[in-house]
């Protein structure tokens, strides 16, 4: 009887993920600078894709840059050349509306 023994390493790749990079705003609290503005930035950069990636944005737009975002949650979808997928859901933030209430206490200031 004839017998044969190999050893046979099986390398796995690497996990396809993603750095999400969000800009933050003037003071570091938030994405953007001020409520109702579109101040966000997103900078994508892949770790571990294969050849060429497509990027794939939650309202359509592509590419693994975006500017002029307003708050609120965004997903992102990166294939690569083998038809791996990495996703990952990013939400912007922004501040609080600024609010002004006046209170008169003397209505007679007004009056010319």
């Amino acid at each position: 009887m004839c017998s044969v023994n190999d050893t046979i390493v099986i390398i796995e790749a690497k996990r396809f993920s993603m750095i999400i990079d969000a800009a933050l705003s003037q003071d570091g609290a938030y994405n953007i600078n001020c409520a109702g503005q579109n101040t966000g930035i997103f900078t994508i950069t892949p770790i571990n894709g294969v050849g060429r990636l497509i990027y794939r944005w939650s309202d359509g737009e592509t590419g693994n840059v975006r500017n002029d975002l307003v708050a609120g949650t965004y997903r992102i979808i990166i294939l690569d050349a083998n038809n791996c997928p990495a996703d990952s859901t990013v939400t912007l933030t922004q501040p609080e509306m600024i609010s002004v209430t006046f209170d008169i206490s003397d209505p007679s200031v007004l009056r010319t």
